[in-house]
Parts: C-alpha cells; structure tokens; sequence
C-alpha cells in the first residue's frame, strides 16, 4: 500500500530520508511491535510517503499474472538472455565494470531485510535552517542484521562514512555529519530504525516509547 501528499514534496522527503537511513549504523533493536510514522508527526507536516508491509512484496509480485508469464518454463529461452544482459549491465563482468559501485549492491541487499512500513516526512522547513526531515524503517525481526551490516560499512569506509557515535542513558545514538553541524540524527526502537534532521523528535519519540502522539498526522488521516 501506497499513501502520498503533496507530489513532488513527498518524493523530495522520501529521497532524503531514505538518502539518510542507509547512512545510519544504528543502535540496538528492542522487541515490540513496528512503528507506523503517521502516529509520530504532527498533522501539520508538510509532506508524506509511506510503504506498507514491505515484507510481503515478493510474495505479491509472484502473483501478478506478467511475473507467472515470465516465470513460465515455456518463456525461458526468451526471459534468460534478457536477465543475463542486465546482470551484465549491473553487475560488469570479464573486462567490464559496473556503472554502480559495490556498495549499491550491498546496501540493497540489507534493505532486503525490510518487514513493515518505510515512512518519511517533511515535518518542515525553514529558510535558515533547511528542512526538517523524519523517518521510520521497519526491520521486523531482520533490524539486527540491518544494524550489523551498517557496523561492517562503517568499519570499512573508516572516514568516508561520517558517522559519530555516543551513548546517553544507556541507549546508543549516531550523528551523521559534522558533529558541529549535524545533518541528522538517529536511533533503533522496537524493530524500528529512526532518523530525522531534529534529535528532539527521536528524542520524544524514544522517551515515549513510540507511542503515537497527540496531533498527530494519523489522527487526521482517521
């Protein structure tokens, strides 16, 4: 399921956020149910886009009648040449690189393991400051290897990944950016990954456990 406002807003917001989530080595996974955004932003937000129960995608997309055509015996010597190409084309090979860099592949491998809603938001923004951007990607019972292969990316492009960590009540957070000027902030909760450009949005977030707030977006969409 696909909900949207605001056009090319929310496209900007969803390419922001998810921009920033696959630069998030998170903190810890907790159990409990996922988190649905719409519960967690105000109603005045300017933009959303959300992606519904992700995890049973592929199981969708075997049903459409086009992928049982494809996927029909009978339709193989056409489909394998036409796979192996774009293979080639993606991936290189013998004497041919990839127009993608490796980590491309690796990063939509661990996205893979996504289980619920990806959301984001535009909260706001402002002149000054720039926009204020919110997120929630939920991993299901699959955010530890998403906050395992983010630790492996980060011990492998050392300083190219510019990522800080601390520790505040015993939970772990992570700056993203220059720790002077950060460019966002995020968290793990539930089976969740958090991100925003304003701390004190996972802040609250986290202090109430994700619990869906007053004035939320969600109320208005009921």
């Amino acid at each position: 399921m696909l909900r949207r406002t605001s056009g090319r807003s929310a496209l900007a917001a969803l390419v922001a956020g998810l921009a920033l989530c696959t630069l998030v080595p998170g903190a810890r996974a907790e159990p409990g149910p996922g988190l649905h955004l719409e519960n967690l932003v105000p109603a005045r937000s300017l933009a959303f886009l959300a992606l519904e129960d992700i995890g049973t995608w592929e199981a969708r997309v075997e049903r459409l009648a086009l992928v049982k055509m494809v996927n029909d015996p009978e339709m193989r010597p056409f489909v394998d040449p036409l796979r192996a190409d774009l293979k080639a084309l993606l991936e290189g090979g013998p004497g041919k690189e990839s127009p993608l860099p490796p980590v491309v592949f690796e990063v939509l491998r661990a996205l893979a393991g996504l289980r619920g809603q990806v959301g984001v938001a535009l909260v706001g923004f402002d002149p000054e400051r720039g926009p204020s951007v919110a997120g929630a990607l939920d991993f299901g019972d699959r955010l530890g290897d998403f906050v395992a292969f983010l630790g492996r990316m980060k011990e492998q492009m050392a300083d190219e990944m510019p990522v800080t960590a601390e520790t505040k009540d015993g939970r772990l957070w992570w700056t993203i950016g220059d720790p002077a000027r950060p460019a966002a902030f995020a968290t793990t909760l539930r089976t969740s990954v958090l991100v925003s450009t304003d701390r004190s949005w996972v802040e609250s977030v986290v202090t109430a456990d994700g619990a869906a707030a007053a004035g939320s977006l969600g109320e208005v969409e009921d």
